[in-house]
């Protein structure tokens, strides 16, 4: 009772609601030209490029693309003219600076890939499991 009645007693800010980070919806992002975004929006604009099907495997820090049935290896020359062709399209100005800014930006951004399990073996039609020695059911 006198630990609430001492609570009580004490100065209490009333509680504030914290202001959530700006996120710039897609219209606000298409509006913007190349030129005029940072170098996170431009890494952005990549992936987009690649459907979303990139992640990052961690020890080369290499960026690999999902083709829908292996992930193939993606050099940063090639994610490099991919932004330059971006910005080609759209008739805009680029610099090397900032066409590595967006690539290493993406490589930030990107999940990192998982260790493949040693005892799966991917098909086109499914995995199998050599422990089971079972096509496992796909989810």
């Amino acid at each position: 009772m006198a630990k609430l009645a001492f609570a009580q007693g004490l100065y209490q800010p009333a509680s504030t609601e914290k202001k959530s980070a700006i996120q710039p919806s897609d219209t606000e992002l298409s509006k913007l030209t190349l030129c005029q975004m940072g170098a996170s929006q431009r890494g952005e604009v990549l992936l987009a490029r690649y459907d979303g099907d990139l992640a990052l495997e961690g020890a080369s820090e290499t960026v690999h693309h999902y083709d829908g049935i292996i992930w193939r290896p993606v050099s940063d020359r090639d994610l490099r003219r991919e932004m330059v062709v971006a910005f080609m399209e759209e008739k805009l100005p680029y610099s090397p600076h900032g066409i590595n800014a967006a690539v290493d930006a993406l490589k930030l951004q990107l999940p990192i890939m998982q260790s493949p399990e040693c005892h799966l073996i991917g098909f086109s039609n499914g995995v199998f499991d050599l422990k089971t020695c079972r096509f496992p059911a796909s989810s």
